[in-house]
């Protein structure tokens, strides 16, 4: 094959590759114009159904309405009445999905996002939140500032007592001479 034909070969691969990918571009847009209607649409009920179980809780009363909402409504969780509900208190004076607020359509979207997956613990354990020393360190430099300008009363024989733990823990572990 010569330099002629290898650069027409090429010139067709790209060619047929550059169509595919416009093709696709075009398909991905009208899932997520599809998938953004959907969405709209979602947000649309969910503000009706609050505004609704807004008028029943009114009229049956605040403490009768988790057990009227179970018994009545099974199908919705109690969760998800408090979501659709709160999109409708947070904008009392929407006419149309638009007019609602932001904070509320953000958290009606991330309702849709599923749980993560987490470990199944034996014994229940749970596993502490994993700390960082600079977020320790972090927080002694605030509490400093606090007590150095006097948002907090400085009583030394309680932060002598609370610190000394701390202190014998570093001396020994971080600033001994042994590596």
């Amino acid at each position: 094959m010569n330099a002629k034909q290898l650069a027409n070969s090429r010139t067709k691969k790209i060619r047929q590759l550059a169509e595919e990918a416009k093709q696709f571009h075009k398909e991905a847009e009208s899932a997520r114009a599809a998938v953004e209607a959907g969405v709209l649409n979602a947000l649309e009920k969910a503000w009706q159904c609050g505004k609704r179980l807004n008028r029943i809780k009114q009229i049956i009363g605040h403490g009768n309405f988790l057990r009227w909402l179970e018994s009545n409504l099974p199908t919705i969780s109690v969760r998800t009445a408090q979501r659709y509900m709160q999109i409708d208190k947070a904008s009392p004076n929407a006419t149309r999905v638009s007019h609602l607020k932001f904070d509320s359509i953000r958290k009606h979207a991330f309702s849709f996002i599923p749980e993560k997956e987490r470990p199944k613990l034996e014994d229940r354990h749970k596993i502490p939140r994993l700390m960082h020393h600079l977020t320790v360190v972090n927080e002694f430099f605030r509490w400093k500032r606090r007590r150095d300008i006097g948002l907090i009363e400085a009583d030394s024989k309680e932060e002598r007592r609370d610190f000394k733990p701390v202190f014998e823990w570093m001396r020994d572990n971080l600033f001994s001479d042994e590596p």
